[in-house]
């Protein structure tokens, strides 16, 4: 899987900003988020939110009032500071079909570390602000605990464009296809044919990796993988009835330069605990 990072989610290794307004009193907004490094209390005059494709949502929290939804965007941070924040929250799709959100990694201090705890994260995708729940315990760079429990409104920056990027074709594949896990319908962006494997992905891709993804379903020998971002972890199982037809090969036409088969999906199974249903068709690149 390819990452894109221009920066890094590294919101700085030094203070060279001072906080705006009174250290002693926060602005009424944070004054339900409580966040501890060690012993110390840190006070938050700004928070950010955006949207990912692959269903997480990244926040940039920070003591500096002047921070932007462009510094979120390109994960280059111009107003940094040592207590500076910024969390990768995915929203994990359970068997159930239940939400489940969660705080993976915090960068704080020039370094990423995992995180341990829960994050909730409400609010309409177009509105104004949105309100995080957080209780989560991690590390910075210098190896101090942080603490984070409360409530934080951030200000809503929509959804990052993903229209241009790393493995994202300038035309996308004909495609018809979704995969249904847990009863959510995820459409398939990208196919790959790989020898005998096969790959279906919730995001647009080439042959030499993809950006990011929720939702990617693998066919080898006699069996499916689930993974992505969506999940707390691989599900495996052989899902027999999930059925793939192939078409003929068709010249190198669609993007990326590779010829493509197209592919006709059907059927409904298990993969380990989650039920996969699969239906219509999609061009998938062959990539060997």
């Amino acid at each position: 899987m390819l990452v894109a990072c221009k920066s890094g989610d590294k919101p700085g290794a030094a203070p060279t900003d001072k906080p705006s307004g009174s250290a002693a009193t926060p602005p009424p907004k944070f004054a339900n988020l409580s966040v501890k490094v060690g012993t110390r209390n840190v006070e938050m005059h700004s928070a950010r939110a955006l949207r990912m494709p692959d269903g997480s949502t990244k926040l940039y929290a920070s003591p500096n009032e002047n921070t932007t939804c462009d510094e979120l965007r390109s994960s280059m941070y111009d107003h940094k500071h040592v207590d500076a924040m910024v969390l990768s929250m995915p929203d994990r799709l359970t068997a159930t079909g239940a939400s489940e959100g969660v705080v993976e990694t915090m960068y704080m201090d020039s370094s990423g570390e995992d995180a341990k705890g829960t994050a909730n994260v409400s609010g309409a995708a177009d509105a104004p602000t949105l309100t995080l729940e957080l209780n989560f315990t991690s590390k910075n760079g210098k190896g101090d605990v942080v603490t984070v429990l409360g409530s934080v409104p951030a200000e809503n920056c929509g959804m990052l464009d993903t229209s241009k990027g790393p493995g994202v074709p300038a035309t996308p594949i004909t495609s018809t296809a979704v995969m249904t896990v847990a009863g959510k319908e995820f459409p398939v962006r990208c196919a790959k044919m790989l020898g005998k494997d096969l790959e279906l992905l919730d995001f647009p891709c080439d042959c030499d990796g993809v950006w990011m993804v929720g939702t990617w379903l693998v066919h080898s020998g006699n069996s499916w993988t689930l993974k992505g971002k969506r999940f707390a972890g691989e599900s495996t199982g052989e899902a027999a009835t999930l059925t793939i037809a192939a078409g003929a090969q068709v010249a190198a036409t669609e993007p990326a330069g590779k010829p493509t088969v197209e592919l006709t999906l059907s059927g409904e199974g298990k993969v380990g605990n989650y039920a996969v249903a699969l239906r219509g068709n999609v061009n998938a690149l062959v990539c060997r």
